[in-house]
């Protein structure tokens, strides 16, 4: 009994193994391999009228390059990935912490890709598959294709643009340059995503402040513990007023400024 017990357990950890490894290589491919070319196809659907190229000729190109293709549209896809992943986080840090708190994860220092994949279920995964893929559809929606329509309609003589590029052997050039592209976003994105938090938190505080929406959308200093908070809940009054005031001020300044300069051309 005792052999039949150890082989079964040997048995059953092989299985487990064998269980945590396919796990890991279908969700690295889903979300490091399919999700960046899925998007990378839209990407370049969406900006076909502004290369004035159509359907057949990415066919072709695809055709006769295949491996320039499939990198090509994996790099677009996993470039807009990195931008939107990277300005998300940066809004959540400038927001109000109740925003997206529910939504999206807090960036972590050190994150452990391969335990989080191992110890989250597969349905969590999937969820959260679902929810990233609908962000980036409707950004890439918002950001892209309608302001490639608006050219179209307003704008037809801007378009289309001509790319003057040249290849020897662009089965070994393109490759290269769209891995040295890759790497110089990566890059780029480590040294200036605190830029973008902070050009994120110069735009939100004077659009907030224009449009009465500071004490909704940005955090408010803190006032005591939460203890004290409901202990004294005037404070709360005290400083939704100040900045009500603050706000009324501003657009006070900006009425009086008007009319000055009003006044002042009138006289002349």
């Amino acid at each position: 009994g005792v052999p039949f017990a150890r082989w079964l357990g040997r048995i059953r950890l092989a299985l487990d193994c064998t269980a945590a490894v396919v796990k890991v290589g279908i969700l690295l491919f889903l979300k490091m391999l399919l999700l960046p070319l899925l998007l990378g196809v839209c990407l370049d659907a969406a900006t076909l009228t502004v290369f004035g190229a159509e359907a057949p000729d990415r066919i072709r190109f695809t055709a006769q390059n295949l491996v320039g293709s499939l990198l090509l549209h994996w790099v677009l896809g996993i470039t807009f990935m990195l931008f939107v992943t990277v300005s998300v986080l940066q809004l959540r840090e400038v927001l109000h912490p109740d925003i997206f708190a529910s939504v999206i994860r807090p960036q972590e220092p050190h994150p452990d890709l391969l335990g989080s994949l191992l110890q989250e279920s597969g349905a969590t995964h999937a969820r959260r598959m679902v929810m990233s893929l609908a962000i980036y559809i409707v950004l890439l929606f918002l950001f892209v294709w309608l302001p490639t329509a608006m050219f179209k309609r307003y704008l037809p003589s801007t378009l289309p643009v001509q790319l003057r590029l040249f290849y020897m052997v662009p089965q070994l050039q393109v490759p290269m340059e769209l891995v040295i592209f890759h790497l110089s976003v990566l890059a780029f994105l480590e040294r200036f995503k605190n830029r973008i938090g902070e050009l994120q938190h110069v735009w939100l505080v004077h659009a907030c402040r224009v449009l009465g929406l500071t004490r909704y959308l940005l955090p408010l200093p803190r006032i005591g513990d939460r203890d004290n908070q409901q202990a004294q809940p005037h404070q709360h009054q005290q400083a939704h007023q100040q900045l009500d005031d603050r706000e009324q001020q501003g657009a006070g300044v900006g009425a009086g400024a008007e009319g000055a300069r009003g006044a002042a051309a009138a006289a002349a």
